[in-house]
Parts: structure tokens; sequence; C-alpha cells
């Protein structure tokens, strides 16, 4: 016997047992339980966790960012050449020096398109 079905074996046991305390428990007690039970389960918080709340802004705002970024790929597949180095660079955390520049990188790409 696997221990995969010693265990449903031994959940078995355990569920009968149960339900056989069950049904030899007076209606009072039985009562008494019960309404424990309603009381525990009223006292749960019927709200969402914050962190889901927070975890379903930020999906959304990564999507958004996602979308955005292949709009305006123009025309260029994920597979281009230029498609993953902008990606890294833009998920860079170092300090981007050349954005100084940007009008003579901007210039230097229109001469290369050109030629």
């Amino acid at each position: 016997m696997s221990q995969i079905d010693q265990e449903k074996a031994f959940v078995s046991r355990l569920k009968q047992s149960l339900d056989q305390r069950l049904d030899e428990l007076d209606d009072e007690t039985a009562t008494q339980l019960y309404a424990a039970r309603q009381k525990a389960l009223r006292s749960l918080p019927q709200s969402r966790p914050r962190w889901l709340a927070v975890g379903g802004w930020s999906a959304a705002a990564v999507s958004l960012l996602l979308v955005m970024v292949l709009w305006n790929t123009d025309g260029q597949s994920p597979d281009s050449p230029g498609f993953i180095e902008d990606l890294e660079l833009l998920s860079t955390n170092e300090d981007i020096e050349f954005i100084e520049d940007l009008d003579f990188y901007l210039w230097l790409d229109d001469e290369q398109q050109v030629v």
C-alpha cells in the first residue's frame, strides 16, 4: 500500500469516527456547537486583504506599461534587435548619463537610418 493510499484510508477512518461521534451527541450540545461555529464564521473579516488590492493595482500598472511599450515599438517585433536592449535599458537601476545628450543620440540614429 502506497503512502497516498495509507493517508486516504486514515482520513476515511477518521471521518467515519467523527461522524459516529457526531451522531452520538445530544441535541443541546449539537446546538451549542452549531451556534459557536456560526459566531466564529461571523467574526471573520469580510473584506479582502490589503495585499490583494495592492497586488491587483501593481499587475494593472505593469500590464499598462507593457501595452505602452509594445504599442510604441514602431512596427518592431519583440524579436527585433533593439527591442531587448531597450527593455534592459529601461529596467536598469544605474544612473543613465546619456540622457543629457539625448538630442545628439537621436540625431545620430536619424543619420544612420538615412544611410
